[in-house]
């Protein structure tokens, strides 16, 4: 066998195929608990060109071996372009259109169509007995498949391929339009089944699903929006990836072993955070549960513009960030020990980066292509930077230890380079030349304490030090010369201040932590600003004497038991017509003849999704 190297990018006129990565699946565990498993295999990736032909192309980004069997180039065709030598089809060479594959051919290659755009239809014979791979997938003008009724492993319906008996969906013509309704015999939606079928705006998956193998649904870009059955048990990585118009994925709430939030894919127990949706944009917030960001979980996100990601979070996979391009911001945790391949690679509006204590690698493309970071601290304890990791021809300092690995990687490969000391993982705010606090590190202003999110421009508020009875969370600090926005308050800031009545919340937050006024016992009533979009689990529970809470126009999503236990609170308004989560128990325990009062337009509604979140049946819902 030969060696072909294919390399593969995305420009204008281009597709790119990233059907055999490899795949993560998160499979049901003996213990009733999701298992995240990595399984090897080969990532190809081929660039199409706009006639549909398979071409290379010269510094086009990551590269992957294909195999190619030595005897394709000199074996002869027969008249009609197949390339056939012992049962085996190796090669189409023909002019297109309805083809019929001979009698006589017991399997097929991969890539044996790799250069048949022009096929539109094709008929398997009943000698086939096995395909390697979705050995359509290059044919961007197929409209159907058909298989002879003699066949004993293969079968079609409306044009898709099946086998045999119907229970796994193998592959759906790229040309394919509309809606699909999948017969209710299929277990099993196969690798790249609907991979780049473009003109499909909905598929219907029956509860008879059980498996949906990786890149099922890749790059189908007309999709808004994808349900996982109750009976689904596995995901393969990338399922839902690359659907330019999706913005949200749903889950039977009667299935075991994944959920969603926000139009987010989890595992049930919501420890990992498998799969964002394409078209989804702004902040995201990462639930405080999660421990592991799957595999490309937001690659092509490209309207994200942050993304906090809490401390529970110790894994990172390859891939994860790749090409959000509109990306400004993100905290990498302390529990983070490798940044993996081509993790935040593409992520153009990425300008500062922080890399943890505790990271000892970071690994190719990992940075590649994040064309204006100016500025990333690496800290002791990384020994290992592949030398693609970051891109040379970018203007980028590294700040780093004397004699660390960082350094001497800076000099290889000729990036300045500025040391940091022991007393503090600073950069330095070149314009006003003085050290930034890194992201991660503790700040005070007054008498209250801020984390650093986005080094030089936001914190969280943390905690304070003031005995008052009154608090105000500011919209702006400043520490030196440099102004910072406060965009959040922390998980557990204020919880268990008994002396709190009043609180004023600052105009810029966006995100109010779990349990941040928990059992703030005397706290009476609460504004929510209007850029808050995220209000955490159990945040204003056991306010015994609160009475009045209003939320704001931009709240999209309250947490579970966010009001739990306040017995006193009978007037809530939430100005807001974006909500479109309330989380078990919300309200329970509230004052029974309580209201809660919407906007008029979303009372129909807001009564349906606010329906048992556990306020009394006595508890009415107005305009």
């Amino acid at each position: 066998m030969i060696k072909k190297r294919l390399l593969a990018g995305l420009l204008a006129v281009t597709l790119i195929w990233g059907c055999t990565g490899s795949a993560a699946t998160v499979n049901a565990a003996t213990d009733d608990t999701a298992a995240y498993q990595l399984q090897e295999s080969t990532d190809g990736k081929v660039i199409v060109n706009a006639d549909g032909m398979a071409v290379l192309e010269e510094n086009a980004g990551d590269v992957t071996d294909i195999d190619v069997a030595d005897d394709v180039k000199t074996a002869k065709a027969d008249k009609n372009g197949f390339v056939i030598e012992k049962g085996v089809l190796k090669k189409y060479t023909g002019s297109g259109g309805d083809i019929t594959i001979p009698d006589g051919v017991k399997s097929i290659e991969n890539y044996a169509f790799g250069n048949s755009p022009s096929v539109t239809s094709v008929t398997i014979p009943k000698s086939l007995e096995s395909m390697d791979g979705n050995v359509f997938s290059f044919c961007m003008k197929l409209k159907e498949i058909k298989v002879s009724k003699n066949n004993q492993y293969f079968s079609s319906k409306n044009g898709i391929l099946y086998d045999k008996k119907k229970k796994v969906l193998l592959q759906c013509p790229r040309e394919m339009e509309g809606d699909i309704i999948i017969p209710k015999t299929v277990v099993k939606i196969g690798d790249e089944a609907f991979w780049n079928c473009y003109y499909l705006t909905s598929i219907s998956i029956p509860e008879s699903v059980t498996s949906i193998g990786k890149y099922a649904f890749h790059f189908c870009l007309r999709l808004l929006n994808a349900t996982i059955p109750k009976n689904v048990k596995s995901i393969g990585v990338g399922a839902f990836a690359g659907e330019a118009s999706m913005s949200d994925i749903q889950v039977s709430e009667d299935n075991k072993y994944f959920t969603s939030e926000n139009g987010i894919l989890y595992d049930k127990k919501k420890k990992v955070l498998i799969q964002c949706p394409r078209a989804k944009s702004g902040e995201i917030k990462i639930p405080e549960s999660v421990t592991n960001i799957g595999e490309e979980a937001f690659e092509y996100c490209q309207n994200v513009t942050s993304i906090i990601i809490p401390e529970s979070v110790t894994n990172i996979g390859r891939v994860a960030f790749k090409s959000c391009e509109n990306l400004t911001s993100v905290i990498i945790p302390q529990g983070v020990t490798q940044i993996e391949e081509s993790t935040f690679s593409g992520c153009s509006s990425l300008s500062n980066v922080t890399i943890p204590k505790g990271v000892t690698s970071i690994s190719n493309s990992a940075f590649y292509s994040c064309t204006s970071l100016k500025n990333i601290t690496i800290p002791e304890t990384v020994t290992s930077i592949d030398k693609s990791a970051f891109d040379t021809s970018v203007d980028l300092t590294i700040f780093c230890y004397k004699d660390s690995a960082a350094e001497k990687y800076a000099k290889t490969y000729k990036f300045k380079y500025q040391y940091l000391t022991d007393e503090s993982d600073s950069s330095i705010d070149t314009e006003n030349n003085q050290k930034l606090p890194a992201v991660g590190k503790t700040v005070t202003s007054g008498k209250n304490s801020y984390k650093v999110t986005k080094q030089g421009t936001a914190v969280a508020f943390v905690k304070t030090k003031s005995k008052s009875k009154t608090i105000t969370i500011p919209a702006t600090i400043k520490i030196g010369n440099t102004t910072y926005k406060v965009t959040s308050i922390a998980a557990n800031a204020l919880k268990g201040n008994k002396k709190l009545t009043k609180v004023t919340i600052g105009k810029n937050v966006t995100s109010i932590g779990k349990g941040a006024f928990q059992n703030c016992t005397a706290l009476t009533k609460i504004t929510v600003p209007d850029k808050v979009t995220s209000i955490g689990d159990l945040a204003f529970s056991g306010c015994k004497k609160m009475t009045t809470v209003t939320l704001g126009k931009g709240v999209k999503k309250i947490g579970k038991e966010t009001f739990k236990g306040n017995s006193k609170l009978s007037s809530i308004t939430i100005k807001s017509t974006a909500l479109k989560s309330v989380g078990k128990d919300a309200w329970k325990g509230i004052q029974s003849n309580a209201k809660i009062k919407v906007p008029a337009k979303k009372l129909s509604a807001y009564k349906k999704l606010l329906k048992n979140k556990g306020q009394g049946k006595k508890v009415k819902i107005t305009k």
